[in-house]
C-alpha cells in the first residue's frame, strides 16, 4: 500500500530535511566566504598597515613619556647640584632618550648645512698660542661636560641622543681671513650619527706690536 503524498508527518518531515540542508548549505558557504576576505591580498594588507600604524602610535608615546621623565630627573638632579658640571648618565656607546620633537624641527636645518651659529674668541697672550695647547684645552672641557660627547643615532623607528664611546674634539687650524671661516662654519652641517655636535677652528693672527700673540678662535655648537 502506497503513502499518501499529503500526509500531514511525511510532509514535515521533508520540510525539515529540506531546512536543515539550506541552514547547512548557509553555514558553508559564510565560512567559505570568510575564508576568502581573510585571504584577500587587500585587506591582508590594510590590517597589517593598521597594525603597524598602531604600534608607531604607541611607540611614539613612549617615547615622548620616557624623554619627558628623563628631562624632570635631569632639572631634578640640577637643582641640587647647580655648580657642578652636568654629566650624562649613560655610558661611552649607551643611549641617553629619543630626541624631542622639537629637537628634531631645530635640527632639521642644520643637516643641510643652514641655520647655524657659531661663536668667536679673540685671543691674546704674551705667551705664542700654539694649537697644541688650545686642543688640549678643549679636550680637557669635552671630558668635564658630558653633553659636548653626545651624537644622534637612529633607534628603531626613532632618532635618539646616544653617548659617544670616545671623545672626540673636531679641531683643526686654519688660515687666512678669520670672518670667511667663521661664515664657512656657519654652512658646513654636522655629521651628527658620529659626532661631536661642536666644532673648533683657530685661525691663528699677525702678532700685533709689542709682545702680543693674537687669534681666533671660532666655536660651532648643533642646537640639540
Amino acid at each position: 500500500m502506497e503513502s499518501d503524498s499529503s500526509d500531514p508527518a511525511s510532509l514535515l518531515s521533508s520540510l525539515t530535511l529540506n531546512a536543515d540542508t539550506t541552514h547547512a548549505g548557509l553555514h558553508t558557504y559564510a565560512y567559505f566566504y570568510l575564508l576568502g576576505t581573510s585571504l584577500n591580498p587587500s585587506i591582508l594588507l590594510l590590517f597589517l598597515a593598521g597594525n603597524i600604524l598602531c604600534l608607531l602610535i604607541a611607540y611614539h608615546f613612549l617615547t615622548t613619556y620616557w624623554a619627558a621623565r628623563s628631562h624632570q630627573q635631569h632639572d631634578s638632579r640640577n637643582l641640587e647640584e647647580e655648580t657642578e658640571p652636568r654629566k650624562v648618565v649613560a655610558e661611552p656607546g649607551g643611549w641617553l632618550r629619543p630626541v624631542s620633537n622639537i629637537e628634531m624641527f631645530s635640527a632639521t636645518p642644520l643637516i643641510l648645512g643652514t641655520g647655524n651659529t657659531a661663536q668667536v674668541l679673540w685671543l691674546s697672550s704674551s705667551q705664542p698660542i700654539t694649537p697644541e695647547d688650545v686642543k688640549q684645552a678643549l679636550s680637557v672641557i669635552a671630558e668635564k661636560i658630558h653633553v659636548l660627547q653626545v651624537c644622534v643615532a637612529w633607534r628603531w623607528f626613532r632618532p635618539w641622543l646616544r653617548r659617544m664611546k670616545n671623545v672626540v674634539v673636531d679641531f683643526s687650524v686654519e688660515t687666512g681671513d678669520a670672518m670667511s671661516v667663521y661664515y664657512q662654519q656657519m654652512r658646513t652641517p654636522y655629521n651628527i650619527s658620529q659626532g661631536p655636535l661642536w666644532r673648533a677652528r683657530l685661525v691663528p693672527q699677525p702678532q700685533a706690536a709689542g709682545d702680543r700673540h693674537q687669534a681666533v678662535l671660532v666655536l660651532t655648537l648643533h642646537h640639540i
